[in-house]
């Protein structure tokens, strides 16, 4: 439903299996999964994932660079194992700029550094605006002009 609202259905491919597992075929096969992803969702059932062993994968995952978002949902219990930032394999760095609860739910968005942002979105950071163009929409901008692949991904 969301991929449907947001006009991304057409452009997403939706993986039903352990993050953990696609991870791994991404570092022992590169070229396994394509290009690196513009956006990974990863919910995993919280009793059952190891978030340092998730959050390193994502880390050496050639999957993952300075560009990409990622959301990752996990229980409050967990919370001293979810890092601020996130080194990619190619050497660039996420922050975590979103750490919010929902319910028992809390969910860490990571995404790109405030000069990277700046870069992707020049509107973000401008206070001459009235209304900050939010990232999605420059995300949206972005992928109409063709400056971001097909290959959006939500991996669960």
């Amino acid at each position: 439903v969301n991929l449907h609202t947001c006009g991304f259905l057409d452009k997403a491919q939706i993986l039903n299996m352990k993050a953990e597992d696609y991870l791994k075929r991404s570092i022992d096969y590169p070229y396994y999964a394509g290009k690196p992803f513009d956006f990974i969702s990863v919910c995993p059932p919280y009793q059952l994932v190891s978030y340092p062993e998730l959050f390193d994968l994502l880390s050496r995952s050639p999957l993952v660079n300075e560009k990409t978002f990622i959301v990752v949902e996990y229980p409050i219990e967990f919370k001293y194992q979810i890092p601020d930032q996130l080194n990619t394999a190619l050497g660039g760095v996420l922050e975590k700029f979103r750490d919010r609860s929902y319910g028992r739910t809390w969910v860490a968005v990571y995404g790109p550094t405030e000069s990277e942002s700046a870069r992707i979105n020049p509107n973000r950071r401008d206070a001459s605006k009235k209304k900050r163009t939010t990232d999605i929409d420059a995300f949206r901008k972005r992928h109409e002009e063709g400056d971001i692949s097909n290959d959006t991904k939500d991996n669960r």
